[in-house]
C-alpha cells in the first residue's frame, strides 16, 4: 500500500492511494527496514518520514541477535499473516 502523509498545523494528514485517508494527533510508523528485502521491507517508511522532515541518517547493513524462547519461535518458520489493528 502506498502512503502519503502531510504534516498539519495539529496533526497529520495520511492518505492511503486506495482509501481517502485519515487525520491524527501523532503516528507511529514501524515500517521494517530496507534488510529484509526477502520479506518485503523496502525504504518506503523512510520516504515516508522524510515527507514529514525526519532526516535519516546514512543506511549499513548488520546483523543484530535478538534472544527468545526457541521452542515457540521455530514453530512460527514461515508463517506470514495479513492484520487489521484499530486503536
Amino acid at each position: 500500500m502506498k502512503l502519503r502523509a502531510c504534516k498539519k498545523a495539529r496533526g497529520y494528514q495520511v492518505t492511503a492511494v486506495d482509501s481517502k485517508g485519515w487525520f491524527a494527533d501523532r503516528l507511529i510508523l514501524a515500517a521494517g527496514g530496507c534488510a529484509g528485502r526477502k520479506l518485503g521491507g523496502t525504504e518506503l517508511g523512510y520516504r515516508l518520514l522524510e515527507q514529514l522532515g525526519h532526516t535519516c541518517s546514512p543506511l549499513y547493513p548488520s546483523l543484530t541477535q535478538i534472544k527468545t524462547e526457541p521452542t515457540w519461535v521455530r514453530a512460527l518458520k514461515g508463517v506470514r499473516a495479513d492484520g487489521r489493528l484499530s486503536l
